[in-house]
């Protein structure tokens, strides 16, 4: 092939490039952490949003691929509220890496995005943990406006939860959306957290009430590992649903009333006297 050939070649490439890349549009790709017990099936959960400032519209009839620890598991198409479902069975217990990539034949380009599966027998009892002043010194409004350099954790939060996880299995809940999903587990990342599950409000998919939200969702969880037995928080939402469970209660904060199964604690240090003993 002549150099003018070559060079013509080269040309029609980028230009093709350039077109596709500006017919493709920007999308936002979930994935999300989850709990299993080996040799039981697992629903492998991602969504696929437009990506327009605040509104994130669902977006349908889309291929996604899965990945555990970079081997290739399947496929799936999104759904008309943006999901992608595969089901899947892990055989061994540890906590194993997710990926989900769009398809570069999609009209939307989106970054590859990994989430944490976490695998356990269930010998050890677990514990559901909050997060908004209970581990993070801050509101969830001031999270929201907040750097995460600015949010500093409780004192000895991140020490005294890497202790527990040694004993226990660890589980975050929180009323944050799940469009801050990036940022929290960055921030846990940051301050030396334990490499633990956590999981996000959705509205799509559950109440506006956090007692009502929290509820769910441990009761949800609670089909999968019913080991979980202890819940730490700092909101009485926070004891409505852990005692709706049949959790015994550890609550940061002065205590007002006396309520079976609920212990209060003024810090980190007390919960690790109380559950390392």
């Amino acid at each position: 092939m002549s150099k003018k050939n070559i060079l013509f070649s080269i040309l029609i490439l980028c230009s093709f490039n350039i077109l596709f890349a500006e017919t493709q549009k920007p999308a936002r790709l979930v994935a999300y952490d989850l709990i299993t017990v080996p040799g039981e099936k697992v629903i492998f959960r991602a969504k696929l949003e437009k990506n327009i400032l605040f509104l994130r519209p669902d977006i349908k009839n889309e291929k996604i691929f899965f990945y555990i620890n970079n081997k290739s598991i399947g496929e799936s198409i999104t759904n008309n509220e943006g999901f992608a479902f595969l089901p899947y069975t892990i055989n061994k217990p540890g906590i194993f890496e997710l990926n989900v990539k769009l398809s570069t034949a999609s009209g939307y380009i989106s970054n590859s995005i990994s989430a944490k599966v976490f695998c356990s027998y269930k010998k050890r009892p677990a514990i559901i943990v909050d997060i908004d002043h209970t581990v993070a010194d801050v509101s969830w409004f001031g999270y929201v406006t907040k750097p995460n350099k600015d949010v500093l954790p409780l004192k000895n939060a991140p020490e005294v939860l890497q202790k527990l996880s040694q004993k226990y299995d660890i589980v975050f809940v929180t009323k944050r959306e799940e469009v801050f999903l990036w940022k929290t587990e960055n921030w846990l990342k940051m301050n030396k957290f334990p490499d633990v599950p956590v999981f996000f409000w959705d509205l799509g998919d559950y109440p506006l009430s956090s007692a009502k939200y929290k509820t769910e969702r441990i009761k949800k969880l609670k089909q999968i590992w019913d080991n979980i037995s202890i819940g730490i928080g700092d909101r009485d939402t926070d004891t409505e649903a852990y005692l709706a469970n049949n959790m015994k209660v550890i609550k940061i904060g002065k205590e007002e009333k006396v309520i079976p199964n609920v212990t209060y604690v003024s810090d980190w240090n007390e919960i690790a006297r109380i559950l390392l003993k």
